[in-house]
């Protein structure tokens, strides 16, 4: 629950924060895994400027959000609240990338979660290139077959690693996944065990500018699954800033 009183605010962004990074360091114990293997990404989309800089304030440094309107001067904000740490902060794009948006994310996001598509790819690398910069990107796969989800059928993951390898300016890092609705954890535990699947098959082709670090699977009511099948990086917004603003 978010309060209007900053201080009990930024105590109970805290709390939540230290809650699920706890319940991390568990997961990674329980699937066997070196601590500190899993980052902490905490979606801040439609929060207020003061939220996330109460969770900065309580160590957290990588933020995600989805929506490009409002969002520089967000960010902006953020940077000039926290004034000589803004170098400290950290922001990835985690919504679906449109084409008419690429210059203008460039400048904030060090990460794209969204790229579903060769074409938007290739657009990415040509305009990095007039930019005169390096993109960073993650494949985002469609495991739980929905129409209205964005992502790559899982079978055409490795055919588009395959055809986007080699552009100049773009890194493809890793895979993105929103596992499917649903509290079955039979369900999710295979919806997240195909995508690192996939990204092992596609890390041992060894493909020029594409490599496979980053296995982006979990948000607030997943994560733990995701991360006993591999994932490298959770999405969680909800655990701990509350619920979102409409």
């Amino acid at each position: 629950m978010l309060l209007k009183d900053g201080g009990m605010m930024k105590i109970s962004i805290a709390e939540n924060l230290a809650s699920i990074k706890d319940r991390i360091v568990k997961a990674e114990h329980k699937a066997g895994r070196e601590p500190g293997s899993v980052e902490l990404m905490a979606v801040s989309k439609t929060m207020p400027v003061a939220n996330v800089v109460a969770a900065f304030n309580a160590g957290q440094m990588l933020f995600g959000e989805n929506r490009f309107q409002g969002t520089p001067e967000k960010i902006a904000d953020v940077a000039d609240s926290i004034r000589d740490k803004a170098g400290r902060i950290r922001w990835h794009y985690i919504g679906h990338v449109q084409s008419n948006k690429i210059r203008k994310i460039f400048p904030d996001f060090e990460l794209l979660h969204g790229l579903d598509n060769e074409k938007l790819i290739i657009k990415i690398d040509r305009v990095a290139e007039e930019l005169g910069i390096i993109a960073h990107g993650l494949l985002q796969i469609n495991v739980s077959g929905t129409v209205t989800q964005f992502g790559l059928n899982p079978m055409r993951a490795i055919e588009t690693a395959e055809k986007v390898a080699g552009l100049k300016n773009i890194r493809i890092e890793g895979l993105m996944a929103i596992g499917p609705m649903t509290d079955d954890e039979y369900l999710l535990r295979r919806a997240f065990e195909r995508v690192r699947i996939e990204s092992e098959k596609i890390a041992e082709l060894k493909l020029e500018n594409v490599e496979m670090k980053t296995l982006s699977m979990g948000m607030s009511g997943d994560f733990e699954i995701a991360i006993e099948e591999g994932s490298t990086l959770v999405r969680v917004g909800t655990s701990i800033f509350g619920e979102r603003n409409k």
